[in-house]
């Protein structure tokens, strides 16, 4: 309801004008200050009407004769829409009224299943104790190596690799540590992380892998920033010379 008598005239910062007109609530007459002229709000209830008749339609709407698989669930706006009886589509548990996008989907308990049953505690994966077929032992090896089936020929390891598993199983790296009794060659530290480092590389000097004289015993932050500076093409004097270094700068 708009009172056409009372109003105000509104300047703008760019100096144009504005009139403002009373308005009241079409049900209880309630004063709602002024607005601008708009036939949307001339129409409008004020905040108290306006929830008593959201909450009458909501009752009136669940009194409406349905076979019980919606409801209607009202916006803020006064708009209206429909919520339908959703079930789990695998346990067919009960899941509320949801949005029809939402009414086919898993339950909580299902969907947690679904997501973390793989890596839950006590599961059983599903190939343990199988052996992998030939087939496809053959695919991912083709995929490792990047050929094509056909050019398949026989298993294969790289020599590096079967190395460094004799290296490992050799406990050659321990003779090392017993060597320099446990102490860093060039921080001089004890009771931290020990590696074995190759003096000369180990992937370019295959007749030195197995020789202890080409190990070295350093901390594993000595062993990362040799390879940090130098790469993982080092050489004897690669060593010496971050050890000067380092003695330099401690002195200096």
């Amino acid at each position: 309801m708009i009172d056409r008598k009372d109003y105000h005239v509104i300047t703008l910062k760019n100096g144009k004008h504005r009139t403002t007109y009373r308005y009241y609530c079409d049900s209880c007459s309630a004063d709602r200050g002024y607005h601008l002229m708009d036939s949307r709000k001339s129409k409008q209830l004020c905040k108290t009407c306006s929830y008593a008749v959201r909450s009458q339609r909501i009752i009136q709407s669940n009194k409406e004769p349905h076979d019980g698989s919606w409801i209607w669930q009202y916006r803020s706006s006064g708009k209206r829409y429909k919520k339908f009886i959703a079930t789990c589509s695998s346990c067919g548990k009960d899941r509320g009224y949801q949005c029809k996008k939402d009414s086919y989907r898993l339950c909580g308990d299902c969907s947690l299943q679904k997501n973390t049953g793989m890596w839950s505690k006590g599961h059983v994966p599903w190939n343990k104790g199988k052996k992998l077929s030939k087939e496809y032992s053959i695919k991912n090896s083709c995929a490792q190596r990047q050929i094509e089936i056909k050019d398949f020929d026989c298993f294969t390891t790289h020599k590096n690799d079967k190395d460094r598993s004799i290296l490992k199983k050799s406990n050659l790296h321990i003779e090392c540590f017993k060597k320099a009794d446990y102490t860093c060659q060039v921080c001089s530290t004890k009771g931290v992380t020990l590696n074995a480092h190759h003096l000369n590389n180990f992937a370019q000097y295959e007749d030195q892998r197995f020789i202890l004289e080409n190990l070295v015993c350093l901390c594993k932050q000595c062993h990362k920033k040799i390879h940090k500076e130098y790469g993982n093409s080092t050489t004897r004097y690669n060593f010496e010379e971050y050890r000067r270094k380092y003695e330099y700068l401690r002195k200096k």
